[in-house]
């Protein structure tokens, strides 16, 4: 059974890679058109801080979740990571130098660390465990479609309305899942309701 629980966390999910889809195979361009002092080298550097920054948070992200209050630091880490990956699209579109861009991909690894992190325990504990692989494979699949459409969509968008406007459209997409994260940490699901059984008295003949 999938609940509005799961369907919230699969949403929040889709939305912010589909943001961030949307300049993945342009970024090399637009680092390159807009920031002084960015090669191939330096680009190549950024992806590097972002995977380093995103396995190490994980890492320790991960062993604060086995502390305190686990569910409410769960939660936490899904809302913070949203906010934070909100929020490096607009430190794109302020950089004015390539330190910029690598402070702007630890603020990106940190932001996906926190985010996936959360969003892979909560899975676990708001699908059934008879469905979970099953889910989570659909799950990769539309994922993966939606990463291909944002692909596309973010080169037309940058090609004939501009860079800003690509940004802009990123961060309204990390808003909306920000509040779909909010909404989780608010929400619960019913549990299905037991089915009574009545007990028939026989008849004394």
């Amino acid at each position: 059974m999938v609940t509005n629980q799961a369907k919230l966390l699969a949403a929040t999910d889709i939305i912010l890679a589909g943001a961030f889809g949307l300049i993945l195979p342009i970024l090399p361009i637009f680092l390159i058109d807009r920031i002084s002092g960015a090669t191939l080298l330096t680009i190549a550097l950024s992806y590097s801080i972002f995977l380093t920054a995103k396995a190490f948070f994980g890492w320790v992200f991960g062993l604060f979740l086995t502390h305190g209050d686990y569910i409410s630091r769960i939660k936490s880490g899904l809302f913070f990571g949203s906010l934070l990956i909100t929020a490096t699209p607009i430190a794109y579109l302020y950089a004015t130098n390539i330190g910029h861009i690598f402070l702007a991909q630890i603020l990106l690894g940190l932001g996906f660390a926190f985010m996936k992190t959360s969003w892979m325990h909560l899975t676990h504990q708001t699908i059934e465990e008879f469905f979970h692989e099953t889910l989570l494979h659909i799950h990769g699949f539309i994922l993966t479609f939606c990463l291909a459409i944002a692909a596309a969509l973010g080169g037309f968008i940058s090609y004939n309305y501009g860079y800003e406007t690509l940004l802009y459209t990123m961060t309204s997409l990390g808003l909306l899942a920000t509040i779909l994260s909010i909404i989780f940490s608010f929400s619960k699901d019913k549990k299905p309701a037991k089915r009574k059984t009545t007990k028939r008295k026989s008849r004394a003949s």
